[in-house]
C-alpha cells in the first residue's frame, strides 16, 4: 500500500495498525477505505472500521490486490469513501496444490503459513492457516515526547520510559473456501492481540487489545443465458473485542469489551441489453444487531454500558450502465440510493452505583441519499486514451461515534460526503513505455474527527466532531517502462494541496496532508528462478490536528524509505524457495504526526518503522 500513487500511511500506535490517507485526506480512523477479502467486507458492526490488525492476511495467500482510489460508493457501498481495496486469495492461476512457509526476522518476528487446495469432481476447496507474532518496536518515549509535554500529565500518572515489550502482537488466521457447481462458501476466523498506547503511556506491560472476528459467506452464481446473469450472497459477521487498560499507576486500570453481530445480503443482476450496452443492478441490505459495550475505567471511577435498542438497518439499491459505441468511446453512469434507518441507542453510566444514570437517544438521519457516478473514456487511438471521472460517496456515522455524541450531550453527527472530479490521460509513446497523468479535484464535507479530553476533575471526555469543507487539487504522474525483457521500472509522483474552507482557516495548513509524495518500484529477474525488487517511498512533511488555535503536536519532517526483496524460487527443482525482505534499509529516523488518541503525551510524533529484515523459507508442492 505504501507504493500506490496518492496513498500514504500514518501509524498512531492505538491499535489500528497503519491508516492510509488518499489524495490529501486522512481521517484518523480506518473507516473511509473499504477493505474486502474475496469480495467480503472486513468491517465490524460496532465500530464500522477496517483496521489492518483485524484481517492480517499472510502474503503467501494473496494472488493479487485490486486498488481503486476515489469515491466508490455506487458499486461497493458503505465504507468506500476514499477508495476500495479488494484482496484476492483464490490463487486460481497457481499450479501448486499446497504451500508451507516459516519466517523469522527483526524484533523476534515469527510467521508460519500453511495452504492446501484440492479438487474432486465438481467440488474444489482451499484451506489457509497463518500465525504471526512480534515483540514490536523498542523506542524511548523521549523520541516521541518532550519532557515538558510528559510533565503536563496528571501527577498520578506513572509510566515506563520506553516501548520495550509494550507493543507486542500476535495474529492467528484461518480460512476455508469451497466451490461446488454454482454455489460457493467462505468461512474465516481471525484473532489478534495487539499491545497499544492509547490516551496515556503504558504503566507496566502495555494496554492489550484483543479482537476475534468470524465471517461466513455463502453465494450463488447463475448464468441463465449469454445476456443475463444473477448473483446472490449472504454474509454473517461476528465481532468480539476486549481492551485492557494499562494506565497511571496500576496494571489493572480497567477494561472495555464490545460485541456485535452483522448480517449482509445482496442480489446482483448483470444484463446485456444489446451489443455494447451492459447494465449492472443490485439490492443490498445490512442489519447490525446486539451491539453491546461494557467499559470499566477504574482510574476515572467511570463505568458504563452501551447498547443499541433497535436493529441498525441500511438498505440500498444501485444500478450502473456501461455503454460502448463508435468503437472509441465508452460511457459509464450509475447511481445508488441508500437509506440508513433511525434507531434508538442507550447508555447506562455507573450501573449499580448510587450515581447510576440512564441516557437514551435516537439517531435520526434517515434521509435517502442519492449517490451518482459518471465516467467517459475516449480512445484517440491505440496508444492514447482520455478519461473523465466523477464520483460521489458518503460515510454514515457509526454506532460507536453516535454513542460518543450522546455521552458528551452533543447533537447527531452529519454524514461525511466527498465528490471527486478527475481528468486522466494515458499515452504509450514507445513500446513498453507508459505515461499516466491525472488531474483531480476533491470536495470533502463533514469529515469526522474524534477528540479525547480531560476535564479539570480528571474525567475522560471523548466525542467526535464534523470538520468543515475541504478542497484538494492535485496532479499525479506515473511512468512505467520495461526497457529489457526481465526489468520492470515504475516511477510516480503526486502533488496535492488541500485547503480548509471554514472562515478563519484559509491560511492554516490542513492537518495530515502532505503536499508531495514520491514512489519508485523496480523488479529484475536475474535468472528464471531468481528475482530482485526494490521500492522507495517519499512522504512530505505534515502538520497535526488544529484545535482551539493550536496544534496537537509538532510538524513532522519529510522522510524517504527504501525496501527490497530477494527471492530464489524452485531450489533444486523441488518447489523450495527462499525469500529475504528488508524495509527502511537506510535506517531513516522519522516520525508520524501526533493524532488525538495520544495527544495527551505525544507532541513530537509517533515513531516510524526502523530497519527490519525478514527471512522466509517455504515449499510449494
Amino acid at each position: 500500500m505504501d507504493n500506490v500513487p496518492g496513498m500514504y500511511k500514518i501509524n498512531d500506535m492505538s491499535g489500528y495498525k497503519p491508516i492510509f490517507g488518499v489524495r490529501g485526506f486522512w481521517a484518523g480512523s480506518p473507516r473511509n477505505i473499504i477493505f474486502l477479502i474475496n469480495g467480503v467486507t472486513q468491517a465490524d458492526g460496532f465500530f464500522d472500521m477496517f483496521p489492518l490488525a483485524q484481517f492480517t492476511i499472510p502474503v503467501e495467500f494473496i494472488d493479487r490486490i485490486e486498488v481503486i482510489r476515489g469515491p466508490m460508493s455506487v458499486m461497493y457501498g458503505p465504507g468506500s469513501f476514499f477508495g476500495a481495496i479488494n484482496i484476492i486469495t483464490d490463487n486460481k492461476q497457481n499450479k501448486f496444490n499446497s504451500l508451507f512457509s516459516a519466517s523469522y526476522g527483526s524484533r523476534n518476528t515469527r510467521k508460519v503459513t500453511l495452504r492446501t487446495t484440492g479438487v474432486e469432481g465438481n467440488l474444489s476447496f482451499s484451506l489457509n492457516g497463518g500465525y504471526a507474532s512480534s515483540n514490536g518496536l523498542d523506542e524511548p518515549l523521549s523520541k516521541m515526547s518532550s519532557q515538558a509535554h510528559l510533565d503536563k500529565l496528571p501527577p498520578v500518572v506513572n509510566y515506563k520510559d520506553s516501548t520495550q515489550d509494550r507493543l507486542e502482537n500476535e495474529y492467528k488466521q484461518f480460512n476455508l473456501h469451497v466451490d461446488y457447481k454454482k454455489f460457493y462458501a467462505d468461512v474465516s476466523f481471525h484473532k489478534s492481540r495487539d499491545e497499544i498506547y492509547l490516551i496515556f503511556p503504558s504503566y507496566s506491560d502495555g494496554s492489550e487489545y484483543v479482537r476475534e472476528i468470524t465471517k461466513i459467506n455463502v453465494g450463488y452464481d447463475e448464468s441463465f443465458s449469454e445476456f443475463f446473469k444473477l448473483t446472490a450472497k449472504f454474509t454473517y459477521h461476528q465481532f468480539n473485542s476486549r481492551l485492557y487498560f494499562d494506565w497511571w499507576n496500576a496494571h489493572d486500570s480497567g477494561y472495555s469489551s464490545s460485541q456485535s453481530e452483522m448480517y449482509e445480503s445482496e442480489i446482483i443482476s448483470y444484463l446485456k441489453i444489446m451489443h455494447g450496452l451492459q447494465l449492472t443492478s443490485g439490492i443490498y441490505f445490512k442489519r447490525v444487531s446486539d451491539n453491546l459495550m461494557n467499559a470499566y475505567m477504574h482510574n476515572f471511577s467511570q463505568y458504563a454500558q452501551l447498547c443499541n435498542l433497535d436493529d441498525i438497518d441500511l438498505l440500498s439499491f444501485y444500478s450502473q450502465a456501461d455503454y460502448h459505441f463508435m468503437d472509441k468511446f465508452r460511457f459509464v453512469a450509475g447511481f445508488r440510493l441508500e437509506q440508513h434507518r433511525k434507531y434508538d441507542l442507550s447508555r447506562m453510566n455507573n450501573p449499580g452505583l448510587e450515581t447510576e444514570k440512564y441516557l437514551s437517544d435516537t439517531y435520526e438521519k434517515d434521509k435517502i441519499e442519492f449517490i451518482p457516478r459518471v465516467a467517459a473514456i475516449y480512445s484517440i487511438n491505440d496508444t492514447n486514451i482520455i478519461k473523465f471521472l466523477y464520483g460521489k460517496a458518503i460515510s454514515i456515522p457509526s454506532f460507536f461515534q453516535n454513542m460518543d455524541q450522546m455521552a458528551a450531550f452533543r447533537p447527531n453527527l452529519e454524514t461525511e460526503k466527498i465528490q471527486t472530479f478527475e481528468l486522466n490521460y494515458i499515452a504509450v509513446p514507445l513500446p513498453q513505455f507508459i505515461i499516466n497523468t491525472s488531474f483531480f479535484y476533491n470536495i470533502l464535507e463533514n469529515l469526522i474527527v474524534r477528540q479525547y479530553n480531560l476535564s479539570p476533575q480528571q474525567t475522560l471526555i471523548t466525542f467526535s466532531t464534523n470538520a468543515g469543507k475541504m478542497i484538494t487539487k492535485g496532479f499525479e504522474l506515473t511512468l512505467q517502462t520495461q526497457p529489457i525483457e526481465n526489468l520492470f521500472v515504475e516511477l510516480s509522483g503526486t502533488y496535492q494541496h488541500t485547503t480548509d474552507e471554514r472562515d478563519g482557516f484559509e491560511d492554516i495548513n490542513v492537518e495530515y496532508s502532505p503536499h508531495l509524495l514520491g514512489y519508485l518500484k523496480g523488479a529484475y529477474r536475474i535468472h528464471n528462478n531468481i528475482e530482485f525488487s526494490i521500492s522507495a517511498h517519499y512522504v512530505d512533511q505534515m502538520d497535526t490536528h488544529w484545535i482551539i488555535n493550536q496544534r496537537l503536536g509538532n510538524r513532522t519532517d519529510d522522510y524517504f524509505t527504501v525496501a527490497a526483496n530477494f527471492r530464489i524460487n524452485d531450489i533444486g527443482g523441488k518447489g523450495w524457495y527462499l525469500n529475504l525482505h528488508g524495509t527502511n534499509l537506510l535506517n531513516e529516523d522519522y516520525l508520524y504526526p501526533t493524532y488525538t488518541s495520544n495527544a495527551n503525551w505525544v507532541d513530537k510524533g509517533t515513531t516510524g518503522e526502523p530497519f527490519s529484515l525478514l527471512f522466509t523459507i517455504g515449499r510449494k508442492y
